[in-house]
């Protein structure tokens, strides 16, 4: 709005506002909140005019990698194997030439609303707690430079899904870890620790609003993450499964904020959603002299791909879900199909049965000489096509969701 001044920085975990703070308008994370939420190191903006104020507590901590284009006048910042953007003058001072920060040095970035560098603090000032999946870890031989020397070690740079979903890179001593194992990691003036976590299950119903799970409340920013043990990995929102029935076996983390309310939630392939979804146009197998092979063409967000080598999946033309492994497909499993009799922005309807729509459903246009285009819900919904899906009936608790459509 016209008038918003900022971004500037809480210090001391106050702000300073050049109106009173009675009958004020208070918003932190996009919540509504209060002046005593304000914590040391928020981010915040304000309008005199509407009397509200913004805080931000977004932040992140990890090692300096990178700075671009160049020190002289940099714009942005590699934190953690994550680039951001500088936004302000203050931040970009410091990460310069002439600033404090060198490659190496472990570091908080304060983030702004659209998730901009607001400022540059060390990491002993402000540490960090992460929660997430392991989805490559080795030992390397490397350099640090610091800001006093340098000096040449063996570490492990290891990447973590964190539940935040945001995939980062922690340098850290110790062993690597497995890929699919849950760690916590904890990034401090000390250094990083990554430790491996053993499981923590819950099971029970999500209500329907996707506000409670298993008797416990769900924090207003709560992380949640799907995994599939390989490197899978899915951010969802609350909504998405909302009315589940986790089992145990569905559920490997999860933690409890200051309040006993569900902040972090790590989940084990009850979704559907890490695996990748894909139409296929055609579907070859030979079967001679004791040797198989198949050659499996299919079309992913529009863009065509073939697997070739001598693993049967035992799919034909129609939808299908992939499973990888290292890079690497470790399965093909077919998707079911209905022919769908109503269609709208979020569910569609087949013989009087309702499927929601995966949110990131493909649609493709069938033309007449039988090629399919990638075309959007839009473009589908009320028309005279006739209307084929594919959902997942898998097992998952979360699952049975459209992912593919076709239009004819």
């Amino acid at each position: 709005a016209a008038g918003t001044k900022g971004p500037y920085v809480a210090s001391s975990g106050s702000l300073e506002l050049p109106f009173r703070t009675d009958n004020v308008a208070v918003y932190r994370n996009g919540s509504a909140s209060d002046l005593s939420a304000a914590k040391q190191y928020d981010v915040y903006y304000y309008n005199a005019n509407l009397r509200t104020v913004w805080l931000y507590s977004s932040r992140v901590t990890g090692t300096l990698t990178a700075v671009s284009p160049n020190r002289a006048a940099p714009s942005s910042v590699t934190v953690a194997g994550v680039s951001y953007d500088i936004g302000t003058s203050a931040a970009a001072y410091k990460l310069s030439s002439q600033g404090s920060f060198a490659d190496g040095d472990t570091v908080t970035l304060l983030l702004g609303m659209n998730g901009e560098v607001v400022d540059v603090i060390t990491a002993s000032a402000s540490s960090a707690s992460y929660y997430g999946v392991v989805l490559s870890s080795e030992r390397t031989a490397s350099t640090s430079s610091t800001t006093t020397s340098e000096t040449s070690s063996v570490q492990v740079v290891t990447q973590v899904a964190c539940s935040d979903g945001v995939a980062r890179t922690f340098y850290h001593d110790g062993s690597a870890l497995r890929t699919g194992w849950v760690v916590s990691v904890t990034v401090n003036g000390s250094g990083t620790t990554v430790k491996s976590l053993s499981d923590k299950s819950l099971s029970g119903k999500v209500n329907a609003a996707g506000t409670t799970f298993a008797g416990y409340s769900f924090a207003e920013d709560v992380d949640i993450l799907d995994t599939d043990g390989e490197g899978g990995y899915a951010y969802l929102y609350p909504s998405r499964i909302a009315g589940a029935e986790l089992e145990k076996s569905d559920v490997r983390y999860y933690t409890l904020d200051a309040n006993g309310d569900i902040d972090c939630l790590i989940l084990d392939e009850a979704t559907g959603d890490t695996l990748t979804y894909v139409y296929v146009t055609s579907a070859g197998e030979t079967n001679s002299d004791m040797n198989v092979s198949g050659t499996y063409t299919y079309l992913q967000d529009g863009e065509s791909q073939t697997i070739s080598g001598n693993t049967i999946y035992n799919i034909t033309v129609g939808g299908a879900a992939i499973r990888y492994e290292d890079g690497s497909v470790k399965s093909i499993k077919q998707l079911e199909s209905v022919s769908l009799t109503d269609l709208t922005e979020f569910t569609a309807t087949a013989s009087n049965q309702r499927y929601d729509l995966d949110e990131n459903v493909q649609v493709y246009l069938r033309d007449s000489s039988g090629d399919l285009h990638l075309t959007s819900l839009s473009e589908i919904i009320g028309s005279d096509y006739s209307l084929r899906g594919w959902y997942d009936d898998l097992g998952y608790a979360a699952g049975g969701l459209i992912r593919i459509i076709v239009a004819s």
